[in-house]
């Protein structure tokens, strides 16, 4: 029904007034906000697609600011409202889309060049972090609780559009990944799941709707495939990973859609059980290297997800027999996306109704 009535086309708002456009514009974003949520909600594809649309994001103003037949753009609200939470991910929605998610029949075609490229793929989350910054955080006062949630916002929805970037729930079979010096995805995994508990302090308690109505399973799903990985040996970093991650999936376990029974727990609980294993067998090596928090510049966070021991290893072709690509001896580093492409695996098996077949789930588990 949107499509009939042209929500998805810029071209159709030309000739109406402003507040008519901008109501339009919501109701085509909130359509594109609940898609993309009730994909994330089951691990299942998009129905909306990435380059679906061309219909340019609404404004921040509050309902009261405009009626339907207000001419031109009013004066921006101040001090800014909640509408400012809708803006970030107006904004952040389409590249979230575009990182995560292969379209049906696209796996077949030559990859685009945020499939092909992973500078590109850098590069355009570095441009949304921009985004936030001119356009949306300049204009907050330096001070207060309210800057504090919105910044912490963005670097949620940053940290997972990083985490998509390598960890997608879906890939093209030309899906290029981190060069040599290797993101410590791990760390990353920690705080992106760290920034968003923040959001839920009794602080922040006027905005936790917002943050509450992110169920971020991807980032917890992530997290425990580096745990699998038995050349995890940061002390520091196991500590925090535990932490969060067993905070995280106890409150996940009501959250997520459909429950415990549901099609994303039971693969999240293998990766669980699988992480609680490594973890009594792992021999934790005390590590000298300093774990930094997260900070307000995005970029120069990149940084800090390199560790020296990465770079003396360049990252091999991943195995995957389904894509025709060359079969090699997983290196140590590998493991983990051997862990991650497992775990999407097993979530494309139970969505398509398929048996549970190898997921081979430990009765002592199942209490989890």
């Amino acid at each position: 029904m949107a499509q009939s009535l042209q929500l998805h086309r810029e071209e159709s708002y030309n000739k109406l007034p402003w507040g008519h456009a901008e109501l339009r514009r919501r109701t085509w974003y909130t359509l594109i906000a609940l898609d993309y949520q009730g994909a994330m909600d089951r691990g299942s594809d998009l129905m909306i697609v990435s380059r679906g649309w061309t219909t340019k994001s609404p404004t921040d103003h509050v309902d009261s600011d405009f009626s339907l037949e207000t001419p031109e753009v009013p004066p921006i609200t101040i001090p800014p409202t909640s509408m400012v939470f809708y803006s970030i991910h107006c904004h952040s929605n389409r590249l979230l889309r575009e990182l995560n998610w292969v379209l049906p029949g696209d796996a077949e075609k030559p990859p685009t060049p945020m499939q092909s490229s992973w500078m590109v793929r850098q590069e355009s989350i570095a441009r949304l972090e921009r985004t936030f910054n001119e356009n949306i955080l300049a204009r907050i006062p330096d001070n207060g609780v309210f800057r504090f949630a919105c910044i912490s916002f963005t670097k949620v929805l940053l940290r997972c559009a990083q985490l998509y970037a390598v960890r997608p729930l879906q890939r093209h079979p030309a899906l290029t990944q981190p060069p040599p010096e290797h993101l410590n995805i791990l760390l990353l995994a920690v705080e992106a799941l760290e920034v968003k508990r923040g959001l839920l302090s009794e602080t922040t308690e006027p905005w936790h709707w917002v943050i509450k109505g992110f169920v971020d399973w991807h980032g917890l799903a992530v997290m425990l495939a580096e745990l699998c990985n038995p050349d995890q040996y940061d002390s520091q970093l196991l500590e925090r990973a535990w932490k969060v991650g067993l905070l995280s999936f106890d409150e996940l376990s009501g959250q997520i859609a459909e429950g415990t029974q549901g099609p994303l727990w039971k693969p999240i609980k293998k990766l669980m059980r699988i992480a609680q294993k490594k973890r009594q067998e792992r021999s934790i090596v005390t590590s000298n290297m300093i774990i930094p928090g997260p900070s307000d510049d995005f970029v120069n966070d990149l940084s800090t997800y390199t560790t020296s021991a990465m770079n003396l290893m360049p990252m091999q072709p991943v195995m995957d027999v389904n894509q025709n690509w060359n079969a090699v001896a997983p290196d140590p580093l590998q493991a983990s996306w051997f862990n991650w492409q497992s775990f999407t695996d097993d979530v494309a098996v139970l969505n398509n109704g398929y048996s549970w077949g190898a997921m081979d789930f430990d009765p002592v588990f199942e209490g989890l």
